[in-house]
């Protein structure tokens, strides 16, 4: 920004002395390089001295003082849009954060059968799944059936599981991990364990029918209906 001559001629004194700021020194020497009669008036200042002098150069410095706050101002006001866009960003980033959190956490993922590495029979009679080494798990469904294939009948456990989507990018599931445990007591008439995909859970869901009241009630899969869905994990 170009000078204008009654503000070079105040700030003179200050610059002949070579007590000014850089930056107003630059912008005085800039205009005295393109004018010819505030030269002349600079030239002049060679013999301007006692009091009237001193009197000129301490206004010259309150001008500069005052021009330098001007410019801090301008800097200060120009820094402010651009910090409360930057804390706009960071809400927004924030935000969207939060928001893809909670809706991965509703999303629910399959897990497929050879995610599962092994399910187990432990001496106290607790039955475990443990996944593959990297696999996780949010939940899982397990419960007692009879599974009926051309009028034959077997006892079983019947589970599923599944990963939501937030866990299976960021986390590994629950706090234990690898390993759930389907029952702590299993029964001894039980002689098999299937896993159902978690996507496939309400048509096994529909292939079953309970049989019999009160304490007889038991719920009878139809093997034929679920061809394929069921996936054995352990046979006794």
């Amino acid at each position: 920004m170009k000078m204008p001559c009654y503000l070079v001629r105040d700030l003179l004194p200050l610059y002949h002395d070579g007590v000014c700021g850089k930056e107003t020194a630059a912008d005085v020497r800039e205009h005295l390089d393109g004018c010819e009669s505030c030269r002349a008036a600079l030239n002049a200042l060679d013999g301007d001295t006692g009091a009237e002098g001193q009197l000129r150069a301490e206004r010259e410095q309150a001008s500069a003082d005052a021009l330098r706050k001007v410019r801090s101002d301008l800097r200060r006001k120009r820094l402010l849009p651009a910090l409360l866009v930057g804390l706009a960003a960071v809400a927004l980033v924030i935000g969207l954060v939060l928001g893809f959190r909670n809706y991965a956490r509703g999303v629910q993922l399959t897990i497929a059968p050879e995610d599962i590495a092994s399910v187990t029979l432990t001496e106290d009679n607790a039955l475990h799944v443990t996944m593959q080494d990297g696999k996780s798990w949010t939940a899982f469904n397990a419960s007692y059936r009879t599974l009926r294939v051309d009028g034959q009948e077997k006892e079983i456990v019947l589970f599923t599981m599944y990963v939501d989507l937030w866990s299976s990018l960021f986390q590994d599931g629950w706090t234990d991990g690898e390993e759930a445990m389907l029952f702590n007591d299993l029964l001894d008439e039980t002689e098999a364990v299937c896993y159902v995909r978690w996507d496939e859970w309400d048509q096994v869901s529909a292939a079953t029918k309970t049989e019999g009241e009160g304490a007889d009630a038991r719920d009878v899969i139809d093997g034929d209906a679920v061809s394929g869905l069921l996936h054995t994990m352990w046979e006794r």
